[in-house]
């Protein structure tokens, strides 16, 4: 199959256009508020190979068109045209790759699935009342009983414990043997017994090792060596990424470290529209971001950059804003983005919910002015991400 230039979009030069047709399987997405069922789903996106598009690009714009939670990634499979065999695209070589074998169709049709994330630690929940064994997919808690499998499993049949018997050991009669019936027998003295085996001894022992001994005091001058010699131990960590960050109010200190660029953007948005100034933009990449206060001689800057690990982390954070905070702040900081996560929620309580009643709502509870058009799209984007199909 090859791609027809009369598909291509305007805004993509066709000799530069690309394809992508993605197949989706059901999956159930685990999110904050619960789990999500989602049905099959197939996408379509074109791109502009002369921009360097890969992999991390392609996941940008599937977490536009779909939504899954924290504790889940992407895994892309593409087939080889060779052998038809699938193949996991891990890193953007792969990606850039895959796109370099297909130029002469110039599209390509990739499989993916929404999977756990290797490594990551569900939260076990502890009863106050009982012990109860607690599924940390599906959230079902009940008792730990015969509990031999994994999860919510049980491969044991339910068995009655064997009776327990007790035994009057003084109502039991030693016999003699039939050869001695009749004959006098001379029993042994238990104290004798006890104390041949060296059991008494062994007792004496334990009891001596069970004195207490007095503590002996230290002297004044040595606990205050002992004291200025302390090492202080702080088990806090800062520099752990924040996997859960505040949505409402995001701390922007020196040093937060946030889990990937596209959430930073999500937060410093949502601060500036808390603390009701207008965010400017002087640089925004996937490795930095550099922010201001567009207001007149404020002299506040932001500044956060991209770690090893993916995560970001706030750099500098420098000076307070010198800006007089207004009534209600009119600028860009409401994207389609930040729209879209906060209307996922009121749409799953009332999906016919329009774009006017969702700018009210959130004009009201963030007071800032979102213009129609961008809550429109944003509605748009979490209706997607719900109901497509």
């Amino acid at each position: 199959m090859r791609m027809d230039p009369s598909d291509c979009p305007p805004w993509i030069d066709p000799g530069n256009a690309f394809r992508l047709v993605v197949n989706c399987d059901k999956y159930k997405a685990s999110l904050d508020y619960g789990i999500l069922e989602m049905d099959e789903q197939r996408h379509e996106i074109w791109v502009d190979i002369s921009s360097g598009y890969n992999l991390d690009k392609f996941l940008e714009d599937m977490a536009a068109k779909t939504i899954w939670g924290r504790s889940q990634t992407l895994a892309v499979w593409a087939t080889d045209t060779d052998s038809a065999a699938k193949w996991k695209l891990r890193r953007n070589e792969h990606f850039e790759k895959m796109i370099l074998g297909r130029l002469n169709n110039r599209m390509a049709e990739l499989d993916v699935e929404i999977v756990e994330k290797e490594g990551y630690q569900y939260q076990i929940l502890q009863s106050s009342v009982g012990s109860k064994a607690t599924s940390g997919v599906t959230s079902h808690s009940g008792p730990a009983t015969n509990a031999e499998g994994v999860g919510d499993t049980c491969t044991s049949p339910q068995m009655e414990p064997d009776p327990v018997v007790e035994v009057d050991w003084d109502s039991l009669v030693i016999l003699a043997p039939p050869e001695l019936d009749g004959e006098a027998n001379v029993l042994v003295d238990e104290d004798n017994v006890f104390e041949a085996m060296g059991f008494k001894a062994a007792d004496q022992a334990t009891a001596e090792e069970d004195i207490e001994e007095p503590i002996p005091s230290i002297p004044p001058e040595v606990e205050q060596d002992m004291s200025d010699a302390a090492i202080h131990v702080d088990d806090h960590a800062p520099a752990e990424p924040m996997m859960d960050w505040d949505r409402d109010n995001p701390d922007m200190s020196v040093g937060t470290i946030y889990p990937c660029m596209s959430e930073f953007r999500l937060a410093v948005r949502q601060h500036a529209i808390v603390h009701e100034f207008e965010l400017g933009t002087e640089k925004s990449d996937k490795t930095r971001f550099r922010g201001f206060c567009k207001a007149n001689g404020c002299p506040w800057i932001i500044r956060a950059r991209t770690q090893a690990d993916n995560s970001v982390r706030v750099q500098i954070n420098k000076y307070s804003h010198q800006c007089a905070s207004r009534s209600r702040v009119l600028g860009t900081m409401a994207s389609q983005a930040w729209v879209a996560e906060r209307a996922i929620p009121l749409l799953k309580k009332k999906s016919d919910m329009g774009a006017a009643d969702i700018q009210k709502i959130l004009e009201d509870k963030y007071n800032i002015e979102i213009k129609y058009q961008t809550v429109w799209y944003g509605r748009q984007r979490a209706a997607d991400k719900l109901f497509v199909t």
